[in-house]
């Protein structure tokens, strides 16, 4: 789909319509999440890369494993025993 076809279904979406899409949206999310997990055990070594946190902010976090939920990945960062929430899509091994 182009831009300018997204542009002029926007001009008449609704409220309603906009909550259809933002569940598929929630929907969609929740499905990749439960699929990243998957790749995934305590103990694990795994990275991610810190896009939001100020002071580490585009730095490469390595550690393990220490905790698997359907949302998030807890990692122990071995540069400073930090342990990290993760979104599962963000990990690597």
């Amino acid at each position: 789909m182009n831009i300018n076809k997204l542009k002029e279904a926007f001009a008449t979406v609704t409220v309603d319509d906009i909550s259809d899409v933002y569940q598929m949206w929630e929907n969609k999310i929740n499905q990749l999440q439960m699929k990243a997990v998957l790749n995934f055990e305590i103990g694990d070594k795994a990275y991610f890369i810190a896009k939001y946190n100020k002071r580490y902010k585009n730095q490469r976090i390595e550690g393990i494993i220490t905790k698997i939920n359907r949302k998030t990945i807890s990692i122990k960062a071995n540069l400073n025993s930090l342990v990290w929430k993760v979104s599962p899509d963000l990990v690597k091994k």
